[in-house]
């Protein structure tokens, strides 16, 4: 390895600059792999100890990545690399399952589970050659958006640590803004890639519902969970994309709900700046609009000085969307955590429980085991949709989320892209949001998205007072990610 560029400058190299320098033999995978290693453990959970360290933004990290980088070396040696990420490390939210592994999901309930088997983006990693540095931290069970819900403490935000790195997929979104890791995969079922992208300054990417398997992801709300990828560039998300998507001939028929009638995406983003091409593939003719921010919530006004230059569409139910979401999440919640019975998955967690009986201990270990928040929603959910209940609530809110995709189908008619704020401004200090109600009011923007199955990308976009940094979101038409990442491309170069 070139000894001109020392650690400082690796680790704010992206993903396909990281590949393309292991292609002319400047670095090597494992001396890179070597060195991101010895970085992260400063800001990984202490086991042992049980206590977290740093930033906190491992909970554990992989011996044997440094193994697979050699594989890896050998690759590039002979000219064969298994893809154009091979070799590239990556952090992986502790959400999703590598065969033979602790899977903890941030929970007591799982501290010590053991995944059975892979998930199909964790296989399709391993085929394509990237290097799984480790597991980073996020609300318990993927609940809240803060990472202050995890059983193994919060995350704090790399650009200020008196600030939250957002969540639930926070310790993603701060690996990569601390230069711990060049390329990420979280979960959004909410916002929970696109608010820790917006609060850390980097770009988080939501697909459509069905574009990437869930198989070998730990259920929040099947109808809303997609998982995605967290980058600082637009062509690493490409790129990621491509190799964990799961439509049209690579369909994964372990999940049913991805496409089989959807394509691929394209191997690059179309150039929208390029004037020779045709008038449909240019970034004049892509018709882009906000919505009327006066009925959802106004953001920072330096946000609203970006949106002002497009004109304003009316989406039915937008407003509502929040609304419509912590309806119906929370009865896909309680459904799905109704398996932690206290039997199946982690019977060493049993051990901290404290009962005469071990009847005793099944009966608490949700009581005891499972958090504040994870219990708030189970609760909420089974309240919801309990007889007497659901038509008031649940099916009600069922009906408004029909009504909102009916909303987008017909804006989708008159716009191609619909711009908004990712959160209503910048990271929020430690411990502010103390009310529940104040948390959930910090995905206003987002969960319109999940409602409806829409790709949705967050990006970068100046400062907020605090020096912190605000985000734009863009949306576009269920199964339009090709088109949606070409714009997103575009508007980074040209406000760069």
């Amino acid at each position: 390895m070139s000894q001109a560029l020392s650690f400082a400058e690796i680790r704010q190299l992206d993903g396909l600059t990281l590949a393309e320098r292991y292609r002319t033999g400047e670095l090597k995978p494992s001396q890179v792999v070597k060195l991101y290693l010895e970085a992260a453990n400063e800001h990984c959970y202490d086991r042992v100890e049980d206590r977290p360290r740093g930033l906190n933004i491992y909970l554990s990290l992989r011996p044997q990545a440094l193994t697979e980088a050699l594989a890896a070396d050998w690759r590039y040696a002979a000219g064969e690399p298994l893809s154009p990420l091979d070799g590239v490390p990556i952090a992986l939210k502790d959400n999703l399952m590598i065969k033979g592994e602790i899977v903890t999901a941030a929970s007591r309930y799982l501290a010590h589970h053991v995944a059975g088997y892979s998930a199909t983006v964790v296989t399709k990693l391993q085929q394509a050659g990237l290097i799984i540095l480790g597991k980073t931290n996020l609300d318990a069970l993927a609940m809240g958006g803060s990472t202050e819900n995890s059983a193994f403490g919060l995350t704090a935000n790399p650009l200020d640590p008196t600030r939250v790195a957002g969540g639930s997929s926070g310790g993603a979104a701060a690996a990569v803004a601390a230069g711990l890791a060049p390329l990420a995969l979280g979960s959004d079922t909410g916002g929970s890639i696109r608010q820790p992208a917006a609060f850390c300054g980097v770009i988080g990417f939501k697909p459509s519902y069905g574009r990437v398997s869930r198989y070998g992801l730990i259920a929040m709300a099947s109808s809303l969970d997609q998982i995605g990828p967290l980058a600082r560039s637009v062509a690493d998300i490409r790129a990621l994309m491509k190799i964990i998507e799961s439509v049209g001939e690579l369909r994964d028929r372990l999940d049913q709900t991805t496409r089989a009638d959807w394509s691929p995406l394209s191997a690059v983003s179309t150039d929208l700046t390029d004037q020779s091409n045709s008038n449909a593939d240019s970034a004049e003719a892509l018709r882009v609009a906000t919505i009327d921010l006066e009925s959802v919530g106004q953001p920072d006004s330096r946000l609203n000085q970006i949106l002002s230059s497009w004109s304003k569409v009316a989406i039915d139910q937008f407003e509502l969307a929040i609304n419509l979401y912590y309806l119906i999440c929370p009865v896909e919640v309680a459904s799905n955590l109704a398996r932690f019975d206290g039997i199946r998955y982690d019977r060493q967690a049993l051990n901290e429980i404290e009962a005469p009986q071990l009847l005793s201990r099944y009966l608490q270990s949700r009581s005891q085991l499972l958090g504040p928040e994870v219990k708030r929603r189970i609760l909420l959910g089974t309240y919801t949709s309990s007889a007497g209940y659901a038509d008031a609530y649940y099916k009600r809110a069922l009906t408004g989320r029909r009504q909102l995709k009916q909303a987008f189908e017909r804006a989708w008619q008159s716009i191609d892209i619909l711009a908004c704020p990712t959160t209503p401004g910048e990271a929020f200090e430690i411990g502010s949001l103390a009310r529940p109600i104040d948390l959930y009011r910090q995905d206003l923007y987002t969960v319109a998205a999940n409602l409806a199955g829409l790709p949705a990308i967050a990006l970068p976009c100046g400062q907020g007072p605090a020096g912190l940094p605000l985000s734009l979101q863009l949306l576009a038409a269920s199964g339009d990610d090709d088109r949606l990442l070409s714009f997103a491309e575009s508007w980074v170069k040209e406000h760069e």
